[in-house]
């Protein structure tokens, strides 16, 4: 086999071969995210063993903590919640560090060498939604942080805390606005096998709908499996089988609304009645239905500090029970709704 060069770990992620030098030199010029990365595809192609890579990566006597996240770049959501962690760490002489897992488990996949060889004090696990990596980073054994998990994950076998963006209550008192302003015939969009998060928002809705009295019409209902890729195409085709919609959608996030909304910015003629949608996390990533829908919004900077106080604490507390926080967002009710086209 031919020697890795700096070259060939540049030449696989498309950076500069002087990016690469500066930090295999300790060049403080690298960004700690394209640094990690550089670490791990080093790692990865085999042009560092563990105990230089450790060297390269972590200062000595300092707590070290990782991140592990999958797609990053998706949202805005994720990626601000990370920065606030860093920023919290910075102020705790933390070093934190990136671990990028795949959004989808494959027999071939395995943790870089900085998880593999138990090379930080703890890790948090943010947007991570498949079972098997969820198992794989739950039997590591350093601190561990989880915020959300998937539907089908039993929590009581987590070995590390878990936090949850309260839905239920939030999405019922939601559903309960709209009732109390006329709406009846009440649909909800979004897939609830994704993420547990998701369901409780599902069980919210369903919860608000049976207190009244009415019913969760099969019509007005799509909580199937959704592809990462596949959101718009497949709400598209859902809302292209509905002969006649309800009075209003609750989304099981502002992701969700913003398909909504664009389809019948694509398909005008298709609404007849006005429709009210609703969403949850209050992003502002998404202009359709940014400030303009009700939703629940969620403070993603205070998300990050509390995750990053989190994982020290359990670093520092190794013994303590394991717990299960819930965040509560702020619910934004507006007046607003989509119109037919005459």
């Amino acid at each position: 086999m031919a020697r890795i060069t700096m070259q060939d770990i540049a030449d696989e992620l498309g950076v500069s071969r002087i990016s690469v030098w500066k930090v295999f030199n300790n060049v403080d010029t690298v960004s700690p995210v394209l640094k990690s990365r550089i670490l791990d595809k080093a790692s990865e192609l085999g042009y560092v063993k563990a105990a230089q890579l450790a060297e390269s990566r972590l200062c000595g006597g300092e707590t070290n903590v990782a991140v592990v996240v999958s797609r990053p770049e998706s949202s805005t959501f994720w990626s601000t919640i990370i920065h606030s962690m860093a920023e919290t760490f910075s102020c705790e002489k933390v070093n934190l560090l990136y671990v990028y897992v795949p959004s989808r488990y494959s027999a071939d996949f395995v943790f870089p060498e900085i998880l593999r060889h138990h090379m930080v004090d703890g890790i948090v696990v943010i947007n991570v939604y498949d079972t098997e990596i969820l198992d794989m980073l739950n039997a590591l054994p350093m601190a561990k942080v989880f915020l959300d998990i998937t539907t089908d994950y039993p929590f009581l076998r987590l070995k590390g805390d878990l936090v949850l963006l309260e839905g239920k209550q939030t999405v019922k008192l939601i559903t309960g606005d709209l009732i109390r302003n006329g709406c009846t015939r009440i649909g909800f969009i979004g897939d609830i096998k994704y993420a547990l998060t998701n369901k409780l928002r599902y069980e919210g809705y369903t919860a608000a709908i049976t207190e009244a009295g009415l019913v969760c019409e099969n019509d007005y209902l799509f909580y199937d499996k959704i592809g990462i890729n596949e959101y718009y195409a497949s709400i598209s085709d859902y809302l292209d089988s509905v002969t006649s919609f309800p009075d209003a959608y609750v989304c099981v996030s502002d992701f969700v609304a913003h398909f909504i909304y664009r389809y019948f910015l694509e398909h005008p003629r298709r609404l007849k009645n006005p429709l009210v949608v609703t969403g949850y996390d209050g992003s502002f990533e998404y202009p359709a239905v940014a400030d303009s829908i009700t939703t629940a919004r969620v403070d993603t900077r205070k998300i990050g500090k509390l995750l990053a106080d989190r994982i020290c604490y359990r670093i520092k507390n190794p013994s303590m029970p394991k717990e299960i926080s819930y965040v509560f967002p702020e619910v934004i009710l507006k007046d607003s709704c989509l119109t037919p086209v005459i």
